[in-house]
């Protein structure tokens, strides 16, 4: 009887059939803590930010891992995994300090509720006179590298201001209404995006590649040209510059007298850890995420610290899909496929055994591939492959099952 209950409670049927090993629920618990299996270990060398369960911008401490929120709807997105990046501005929040130039108004700090929560934003207001009425800071760039700039913007009287990038030739820009929350004209070789905040904010953002080794970052009041008849009073609440080199913003990097490394996300499961949870003969796991960002980068990446033991399901670039991605001995068994988009919630999942190996996405089976070996992997990477590419986005669930499970357990988690 007590062998025939250990079997039972192993995975070999009755209370765990599926053999269930790992059951994290980021977005559920907000915690590392396992619903089953070990946690996994978690670090990152700086502090860094997310959106709390408030809607409201909070700093995490060193080491401490990210259940970031939609910032509307309140919702846990679960487990933030990001790269390192640098905000290149100087005095990031205080834009009355000299590091930032004004031109045709001026800062003050008034009581409005920030995105941080704190009781006081910055205002920029215009003053008078026709020109341009602006904001700006200077940045040194890299040639043919790609950079967004960001920046938290309210409406106070002027109800459309641009974002502008002069290392870029042309100096082109884009046009946000920060009183409806809408992209307007976009200039060519840029892409714009705008996301809701609470409290009436919005962060506005934009994305091009350098043609010239330094610029401006400039923000600019607007009424249908850069050049008007100031307001003489408010424009507009100002929060949070961020210039970083990569095709998207990421979260918020607060800075004063220098730049500001926030690094990279790190969450393992290795050694013993890893054996309870991974069996080297037939695995399956499962994931609900979102990412934002076309890389070549994984959800769950199964490895020997190399990419020549593979079992991952991964993400893949150019354009964006979902796969299976099956590397024994340095050579690819298997890679069934689909394609995805970035900023959705995806539920996928793989299946893997000798000669055996399927992807389901969204309940969709992928064409099964009949033939290849399993890798020998020997830890566990969450958000990353093997290397440095990280996800970029966020984690809600993952399980690990040491069985091969049927198409159809497949497609009743992923629907």
């Amino acid at each position: 009887m007590k062998y025939a209950l250990g079997n039972m409670l192993n995975g070999a049927g009755g209370l765990n059939p599926d053999g269930l090993s790992l059951d994290l629920q980021f977005a559920t618990d907000k915690t590392l803590t396992a619903r089953k299996g070990p946690a996994p270990a978690f670090t990152r060398a700086s502090t860094a930010t997310f959106v709390g369960s408030d809607g409201l911008i909070q700093s995490a401490a060193i080491n401490a891992a990210r259940f970031d929120h939609d910032p509307v709807t309140l919702a846990c997105k679960g487990l933030l995994i990001e790269e390192s990046r640098t905000n290149l501005i100087l005095q990031s929040g205080n834009f009355a300090n000299a590091s930032w130039v004004k031109s045709g108004g001026s800062i003050s700090s008034v009581a409005n509720v920030a995105p941080d929560g704190s009781a006081n934003s910055e205002l920029f207001s215009e003053d008078g006179t026709t020109g341009a009425h602006r904001i700006f800071q200077s940045f040194v760039g890299t040639i043919g590298t790609a950079y967004t700039l960001s920046v938290f913007l309210k409406f106070n009287g002027r109800a459309e201001v641009t974002l502008e990038n002069r290392a870029i030739t042309g100096n082109p820009n884009a046009v946000f209404n920060i009183q409806n929350g809408t992209v307007g004209l976009v200039s060519a070789g840029l892409t714009a995006a705008i996301q809701v905040y609470p409290n009436g904010w919005y962060r506005c953002s934009i994305t091009g590649t350098a043609t010239l080794a330094g610029g401006n970052y400039l923000i600019n009041g607007y009424s249908g040209t850069a050049t008007y008849t100031g307001l003489n009073g408010p424009a507009f609440y100002i929060y949070g510059a961020q210039v970083e080199a990569g095709s998207f913003a990421t979260s918020y990097i607060p800075t004063v007298a220098s730049t500001v490394v926030r690094s990279a996300d790190l969450c393992t499961i290795t050694g013993a850890d890893f054996t309870t949870v991974y069996n080297q003969s037939e695995v399956s796991i499962f994931s609900e995420f979102e990412f934002q960002s076309s890389n070549a980068s994984a959800i769950v990446h199964c490895n020997n610290g190399t990419a020549s033991e593979v079992m991952a399901l991964s993400q893949f670039s150019s354009p964006s899909r979902l796969a299976i991605f099956v590397v024994d001995g340095g050579v690819t068994q298997a890679a069934v496929n689909a394609n995805a988009n970035i900023n959705q919630v995806y539920k996928s999942a793989i299946s893997a055994k000798l000669n055996s190996f399927q992807f389901v996405l969204n309940g969709v089976l992928g064409t099964k591939d009949t033939s290849g070996t399993m890798p020998t992997p020997t830890q566990i990477n969450i958000g990353k492959t093997q290397s440095a590419v990280h996800l970029n986005g966020n984690i809600k669930q993952i399980k690990i099952f040491r069985k091969e499970l049927s198409d159809a357990k497949l497609q009743s988690l992923t629907t």
